[in-house]
């Protein structure tokens, strides 16, 4: 199991016997705990849990947590919570603008894509990405009323 490789935002465990319970358990994470853009694409947490797994027992992620933070606080000297004040600043900007961002801007887009699917501008709800300005072959999209022929 520590050797499979994540594909398609699940891991490759075809022939593991825990496979169904693994995959019932992940599911019931990702409803909990799980960003939009996880439980679309598991692909970031699995990874995640895959190099955690190999840390040693010793290596206490909270410990850890608590130590770069402590450092910080050394290392600013006490300027840190004034900084914070003054220029918020995200403690984990991978999450906030790599994941948060993209999966908000994406379920955007999808209800619009579902919107034009329903107004049968859209075949596919998909297809909101790949479409371009009004061209000839791009979808119908709803003219500007001050556009519009009489």
């Amino acid at each position: 199991m520590f050797n499979a490789l994540v594909r398609d935002g699940a891991l490759d465990l075809t022939a593991h016997d825990a496979t169904a319970q693994f995959s019932e358990r992940l599911s019931a994470f990702l409803q909990e705990f799980g960003s939009a853009s996880w439980q679309e694409d598991p692909s970031t947490p699995l990874s995640q849990l895959k190099d955690y797994v190999w840390l040693e027992d010793a290596a206490d992620p909270f410990a850890a947590h608590e130590q770069q933070a402590d450092d910080r606080e050394r290392l600013t000297g006490g300027m840190l919570g004034i900084a914070q004040h003054f220029l918020p600043i995200s403690e984990d900007h991978n999450f906030t603008i790599d994941q948060k961002f993209t999966t908000v801007m994406r379920h955007g887009l999808l209800q619009l894509g579902d919107k034009l699917v329903a107004d049968g501008a859209l075949k596919d709800r998909e297809d909101v990405f790949s479409t371009t300005r009004r061209s000839p072959t791009s979808p119908r999209v709803a003219t500007p009323a001050g556009s519009r022929a009489s």
